[in-house]
């Protein structure tokens, strides 16, 4: 730009044809040099605005496909829910109807699954739970508080096994028919073995209605973190009536991580712990010697 400015001084100098020349000269040379800058500016502008689009299109397929896959576990997990829980009222009803007759008989529909199919009803659902705990914790980048979906499902899962390990066995097994379609009652059927084996079925019940809705509370989370950013808003938790039942979200993860520390899942947890530390103890104790 020096020797420019310097030619257009001496141009003031010189005649008045050769100064005008010189004049148009250095001017179109200026405007040619400020175009160049100005398309390398934009070029590059450009360019960048281009690898953002790229990395913006990219990083939504790959949102969509998360939500997809999150999407498509929890409905297996709400399907097998909603397969167990329809079995377990039809029982339930058909113990009544054996409780009023005083037992079997033959105008009396006796509950049309074993227990046995019961349990393949349990472990489809255990087997959809755990493969959406897995999913949970391989998408964590997506956000590290999504794990109080798993550990809450996790909750639930033990509280169901519960019920069909250690109450169903001994309660089910004395009125739901066999594989055989044999029923074996106790002589006689009494109201109480109706109240123990209705107790059974109705916290199995209330374990796979909590399941349920936190399928439909991580389905709201996903879409909040995965597409609020495409349709340009969010949805909307659940406002339950009740005040005992807790929404699972991010939001809400402390709240819910406390009320998990007093699940029967979490206290079992703290005695396996301490069971383990002292097998430790043990071991160090003995090497000692």
């Amino acid at each position: 730009m020096k020797p420019i400015c310097s030619a257009l001084l001496d141009a003031v100098q010189m005649p008045s044809e050769i100064g005008a020349a010189w004049i148009q000269a250095g001017s179109t040379l200026v405007a040619a040099a400020l175009a160049v800058l100005g398309i390398g500016w934009q070029i590059r502008a450009q360019a960048g605005l281009s690898r953002q689009a790229i990395i913006d299109g990219e990083s939504r397929k790959i949102k969509a496909a998360m939500y997809d896959d999150g999407l498509r576990l929890a409905r297996q997990v709400s399907n097998s829910s909603i397969e167990l829980s329809t079995k377990l009222r039809v029982a339930s009803v058909s113990l009544g109807h054996e409780l009023q007759a005083g037992g079997p008989h033959p105008a009396i529909p006796t509950p049309n699954r074993t227990l046995q199919q019961l349990s393949d009803l349990h472990a489809q659902i255990s087997s959809d739970c755990l493969a959406l705990v897995f999913l949970i914790e391989e998408r964590r980048f997506v956000d590290p508080e999504i794990i109080i979906f798993r550990d809450y499902l996790v909750s639930k899962l033990y509280d169901l096994s519960s019920v069909f390990t250690q109450e169903f066995p001994s309660h089910l097994m004395y009125v739901v028919p066999t594989p055989m379609g044999e029923v074996v009652h106790r002589a006689p059927f009494s109201r109480q073995l109706w109240a123990e084996a209705i107790a059974s079925v109705e916290r199995a019940l209330q374990t796979l209605s909590d399941i349920e809705t936190v399928v439909e509370d991580f389905n709201v989370e996903m879409q909040n973190l995965l597409l609020s950013d495409v349709f340009g808003h969010k949805v909307a938790h659940r406002a339950p009536i009740d005040p005992k039942c807790q929404v699972v979200s991010i939001e809400n993860a402390a709240a819910v991580r406390a009320a998990l520390d007093e699940s029967a899942w979490a206290k079992t947890c703290r005695e396996a712990e301490e069971q383990e530390r002292e097998r430790q103890r043990q071991i160090s104790a003995l090497a000692r010697k």
